[in-house]
């Protein structure tokens, strides 16, 4: 079975992207992607968010249920990936912001459009990857 599956589904090996992009002002937050790296069998996305922030003490059992928005990623060959907060360091009115994509991403993944939703609007950015890999 292990032999039948497609190329494009096997997960990136331990590597890095960045990600350049800003995206508009959304229900008072204001999102700026850096970058994505791959380990572990899965991908995450680090982000900066600053604006209108939900309490970090308002965490129940570990999860970010909190945070206002919700977050997708649609690689190149059409897979949308869920992007939940894994966690997140507060300062004063800005927060760094990690995000586990499900399912990874594949080794075929040339460029991400990410989708960030709100309860009024959504915001889009296109962003092509060049994958830098660690020896």
């Amino acid at each position: 079975h292990y032999h039948r599956r497609k190329p494009e589904t096997a997960p990136a090996g331990d590597g890095f992207a960045a990600v350049a992009a800003a995206l508009p002002d959304l229900e008072g937050i204001r999102l700026v992607l850096l970058g994505l790296h791959n380990y572990d069998g899965g991908t995450w996305m680090e982000a900066l968010v600053r604006g209108q922030l939900p309490d970090p003490r308002q965490r129940v059992l570990g999860l970010d249920m909190a945070f206002p928005l919700s977050l997708w990623v649609r690689d190149g060959t059409g897979r949308w990936h869920a992007a939940r907060p894994a966690g997140w360091f507060h300062g004063a009115d800005e927060a760094a912001l990690t995000l586990r994509l499900t399912p990874p991403l594949t080794r075929s993944c040339a460029w991400i459009e990410v989708l960030a939703t709100g309860q009024s609007a959504e915001v889009r950015a296109t962003v092509p990857l060049c994958w830098g890999y660690s020896p």
